[in-house]
C-alpha cells in the first residue's frame, strides 16, 4: 500500500416553576432506588447485545476472523502507513456489529504492527484451521505493504519482514521470500481450511498477484474480476485485491483510511454482507477517488472460487 493525518456539548435546560417539598425519607428511597437501578441496567444492556450476537454467530456456523494491519515495520526500507490501523479497527467494528456481520467479539482476532510478524500470522491462521469446520465462514483482512520477491512472487509485508535492497519496477523495495507472507503461502492455508466459505480481503500494493492473477492483461478491467474453477465443488472461496498485480493501493486523507477498505465497508454496509456486491461498488468508487485524489487508477481484482458463487459475511435476515 502506498502511504499519505470535539464533541458538542448539549445546551442545559432552564427549570423553573413552583418548588415542591418533600419528606427527607422519599429522597432517600428515591436514592437507592436509582442507584440500584443504575448497577443493573449495564449488566441488563451487555446481556442483551451479547445474547443477540451470539444468537447471529449461531445462524449458519461461526463466522471467524483475521484482521491484520502493520503500519510501521522493523525495517525503515518500508515506508510508514497512515491509516493501517483505522482500517482494521472499522472492519472489527463492523464485523463484531449485531447491526453488521454479527460475529462474536471473541471470534475476531486482531493483529497490529509489532502482533504482525510473519511468525504470530501464520500461527493465527493455523489456530483458526483448527478451530472451524465445514460450515464455518473464515475471513482473513490485511492492510498493509504488498510486495514482489526476486521471483516476482507478490505477497504480504509482515512487521518483521526484511528487504533484500533492491527495489521492483515500482519503486517498492523487493524482499526475502521466506520472511514475508506469499501468495503460496495463502493458498496452501486455503487449501487446507476445513471452513467451506472463505474470503480473503487484502489492501494491498500488487494485490491482484496476491489473489491469483497471472498477467494483468488477464483481468477484466471492467469488472475488474476473474473466476476459477475449484477443486471442491462445495467450497466458496473469495480473494477480494485493492489492485491490480501492477498498481498501487492508496491511503486516503480524505478518507482517513485506505481508498479500497473505505469503500469495501461501505458496500458491505449496503448489500448486508453480500461480498460481490460490495466489490462492486468498491470498485466503481475506488477508481473514481483514486482518479480524483491520486490522478491514478486503481483498479480492484475479484477471483471467485467457483465461478458465479457468493458469498455473505453477514447472518441471514431474520423474517418479520
Amino acid at each position: 500500500m502506498t502511504p499519505l493525518t470535539h464533541p458538542r456539548k448539549s445546551p442545559r435546560a432552564k427549570l423553573g416553576g413552583r418548588r415542591w417539598w418533600w419528606p427527607a425519607g422519599f429522597f432517600v428511597a428515591c436514592l437507592a432506588i436509582a442507584v440500584a437501578l443504575a448497577a443493573a441496567m449495564p449488566a441488563w444492556a451487555g446481556q442483551d447485545a451479547q445474547a443477540a450476537t451470539d444468537h447471529l454467530g449461531a445462524q449458519g456456523g461461526r463466522r471467524l476472523a483475521l484482521l491484520v494491519g502493520v503500519g510501521s515495520f522493523a525495517d525503515p526500507a518500508f515506508t510508514s502507513l497512515s491509516y493501517a490501523h483505522n482500517d482494521v479497527a472499522a472492519m472489527q467494528k463492523w464485523l463484531t456489529s449485531p447491526e453488521g456481520g454479527g460475529f462474536r467479539k471473541r471470534d475476531v482476532t486482531v493483529l497490529l504492527d509489532g502482533q504482525a510478524t510473519r511468525a504470530a500470522i501464520m500461527g493465527q491462521a493455523q489456530r483458526l484451521a483448527e478451530q472451524t469446520g465445514p460450515e464455518d465462514l473464515v475471513l482473513l483482512y490485511f492492510s498493509t505493504h504488498g510486495f514482489l520477491t526476486t521471483e516476482q512472487v507478490a505477497g504480504v509485508v509482515c512487521y518483521d519482514t526484511r528487504s533484500t535492497g533492491h527495489l521492483d519496477s515500482s519503486g517498492s523495495p523487493i524482499v526475502f521470500r521466506d520472511q514475508s507472507l506469499t501468495r503460496d503461502d495463502l493458498y496452501h492455508f486455503l487449501a487446507g481450511l476445513p471452513a467451506q466459505r472463505r474470503a480473503v480481503i487484502v489492501d494491498i500494493c500488487h494485490g491482484g498477484q496476491l489473489a491469483g492473477e497471472k498477467t494483468p492483461a488477464e483481468a477484466n478491467t471492467t469488472g475488474g474480476e476473474r473466476v476459477q474453477a475449484s477443486g471442491n465443488p462445495m467450497r466458496t472461496t473469495l480473494v477480494l485485491a485493492s489492485c491490480l498485480g501492477s498498481e498501487r493501493s492508496w491511503e486516503s486523507r480524505e478518507l482517513e483510511s485506505s481508498i479500497f477498505t473505505h469503500y469495501i465497508l461501505e458496500g458491505l454496509k449496503k448489500f448486508h454482507g453480500d461480498l460481490v456486491a460490495a466489490f462492486n461498488l468498491a470498485r466503481e468508487e475506488t477508481e473514481r477517488q483514486s482518479k480524483c485524489e491520486k490522478g491514478i487508477c486503481q483498479t480492484p481484482y475479484l477471483v471467485r472460487q467457483p465461478p458465479d458463487r457468493g458469498l455473505s459475511l453477514a447472518p441471514p435476515r431474520r423474517e418479520g
